[in-house]
């Protein structure tokens, strides 16, 4: 737990994701917080918030936090974030206008809200490719995907990777 301002933890937690240190970037969730892609997905509580993390470091992600204002216990920032996975969608780098709410130095929830080039952009290859994925690797999307929803973890991070590679190789 980092004590201080909304600004210090979520300097704390861009450090450790830019670093992959998923010690401490779990070690800045709060018990119940929330992390939301507005559309894109939800997840919620430690448990789910450590597959993520898992998964993120596996995708090598890296992000860039930029704070735009502090509002008591809330910071709002734009976020550019890159990994594996959006460089081979050809996405590169994707845009967020996202909100950290900090409760005793820990993070509560991120709310991002991807700028309209990302949301496109995102938008258009995940429906092609769980598309793809469900007619052409139904078994494999059972992994990645078996409630609807991707489960986020180290495993189905790499195997999310090598079929987008193999669609992405259909398609050109």
């Amino acid at each position: 737990m980092i004590a201080g301002e909304p600004l210090d933890v979520v300097r704390a937690f861009e450090d450790a994701y830019n670093d992959h240190d998923a010690k401490t970037i779990n070690s800045l969730y709060a018990p119940d917080a929330k992390f939301q892609v507005e559309d894109i997905m939800a997840i919620e509580g430690k448990p789910a918030l450590q597959g993520k993390t898992n998964y993120d470091i596996e995708l090598h992600t890296h992000m860039h936090i930029n704070p735009v204002s502090v509002e008591e216990n809330r910071l709002r920032a734009r976020v550019m974030a890159s990994n594996e996975w959006l460089l081979e969608t050809g996405i590169g780098t994707a845009q967020y206008e996202a909100e950290f709410e900090v409760a005793d130095g820990m993070i509560k929830s991120i709310i991002a809200r991807p700028v309209p080039q990302t949301k496109a952009a995102i938008g258009r290859v995940l429906n092609d490719f769980i598309e793809w994925a469900m007619t052409e690797r139904p078994c494999e999307a059972g992994i990645l995907m078996p409630d609807g929803r991707i489960v986020f973890n180290a495993h189905n991070a790499r195997l999310g990777l090598i079929m987008l590679k193999e669609w992405k190789a259909k398609r050109d």
